[in-house]
């Protein structure tokens, strides 16, 4: 048995790059699971690489990567005219998922419901059901 919970991530603001406002901070994606019969959650993290912003024409984009490894990414698509998103995830170098969201609530609600990927790599904790 499992279960996955989307997130909607805070923008990510530097002062000196305003135009990185319309990317997350971070992205995390969540699973729950019964392993052992014991009740845990997998949690990984994105964190944005700076270097492969680019802006070409109205889409900018910008890959996410693993902060566990293991060849993960995500690539954040957005067009600055119509405001719409796309998102591939990558889980080992494979494509797993290609979502899409007209608006930044749509869009990560979208990506992040798809939880964690068999193979993923993510940080474990056990779950306390009080």
């Amino acid at each position: 048995m499992s279960s996955q919970f989307g997130f909607i991530p805070h923008q990510l603001n530097i002062d000196a790059e305003p135009k990185l406002s319309v990317f997350p901070y971070n992205v995390m994606f969540m699973s729950f699971a019964i392993k052992d019969g014991q009740k845990v959650s997998g949690t990984a993290l994105y964190f944005p690489d700076l270097s492969t912003f680019v802006e070409k024409g109205a889409e900018s984009k910008m890959i996410y990567k693993n902060r566990y490894g293991n060849n993960s990414f995500l690539i954040i698509k957005h067009n600055n005219e119509s405001g719409d998103y796309e998102g591939e995830k990558f889980v080992n170098g494979e494509r797993i998922a290609l979502t899409m969201g007209r608006n930044w609530k749509q869009f990560f609600i979208h990506l992040t419901i798809l939880g964690l990927y068999k193979g993923e790599r993510c940080e474990f904790s056990k779950v306390d059901d009080q």
